[in-house]
């Protein structure tokens, strides 16, 4: 069961686990220039609105209206990375695992690939949520991982978005498959609170630093990252995963769609530096919301 509400996407699944249920937000955040490295976690400026296709059926694209989902609107000067909250069975003293798979454009967001249905594990092409909180881009190629953005077509920012393709505007695909609920309660019995219990009792571990002294380890700027290997294909229910389409509109895009403007304002960031005033949504003339 997938449910759409107050601007977050839960799945559920009461057949498999009384547990099994993830929510998923889209975080709304600056787009940065594109450098090649590894992405790191951008503070959020609050979650997208997400709007049902169904609701704007006489208005989309064909296209939309035969994938379904929602829509989502942002400026071309932002971003959006994803957050991903399981429930927390309290009765197994454990967030419920999920496999999520991510598909941009047409490709797997993991690994970089085409897309192709079903979870593959060499290479890896899915998140491990219990462990993995976020995702802030997709990979691509050489070029490392890119934000999720809403460009205009033609420009390269989103793989496969030539005019006639049918993966235009920014079509995400997210499928989620529960852990299997036998598994999950072999990995994390009932009595899972007592080793719980002597984590947190246990003394931090402590790491050397450069001049020799030893002390806690300080906290770094959290970059995207791939757990791989963390559970075995044969642990996830795959008969019965949960399928949704997002599809992000920028401002030109959903003006034509709803005959107004986006319902927040371009994310503006400003800081005082000898050059002048900075705005976020100054990057490039390019990225001049329209």
């Amino acid at each position: 069961m997938i449910e759409l509400s107050h601007d977050q996407l839960t799945f559920s699944f009461p057949d498999v686990h009384p547990d099994a249920r993830l929510v998923i937000e889209f975080q709304r955040t600056l787009r940065i220039p594109h450098g090649g490295g590894d992405m790191p976690r951008l503070p959020s400026l609050g979650p997208y609105p997400l709007y049902s296709i169904a609701d704007y059926a006489h208005r989309v694209p064909t296209h939309w209206s035969s994938h379904g989902g929602a829509m989502l609107p942002m400026y071309q000067s932002e971003a959006m990375w994803l957050s991903f909250r399981p429930a927390y069975s309290v009765a197994h003293q454990a967030f419920y695992p999920f496999a999520v798979k991510i598909g941009v454009g047409g490709v797997d967001a993991v690994g970089g690939q085409r897309w192709s249905d079903g979870i593959h594990q060499w290479p890896q092409d899915f998140l491990v949520i219990s462990h993995q909180s976020w995702l802030g881009g997709y990979q691509s190629g050489s070029d490392g991982v890119r934000q999720f953005v809403a460009m205009p077509l033609g420009f390269g920012y989103l793989p496969d978005d030539s005019p006639s393709s049918p993966h235009r505007f920014g079509r995400l695909q997210i499928v989620v498959y529960p852990m299997a609920a036998e598994v999950f309660g072999m990995r994390f019995p009932r009595d899972a609170w007592l080793r719980h219990l002597e984590n947190i009792l246990a003394p931090p571990a402590l790491q050397q630093s450069e001049h020799g002294v030893l002390s806690p380890g300080a906290d770094a700027l959290e970059r995207q990252s791939i757990e791989e290997g963390l559970f075995p294909l044969a642990d996830w229910d795959v008969l019965s995963p949960g399928s949704y389409t997002l599809l992000l509109a920028n401002s030109l895009h959903w003006c034509a769609i709803t005959g107004g403007p986006p319902p927040m304002a371009p994310a503006r960031v400003v800081s005082n530096s000898k050059r002048g005033t900075y705005r976020g949504d100054g990057f490039a003339p390019l990225l001049a919301d329209i």
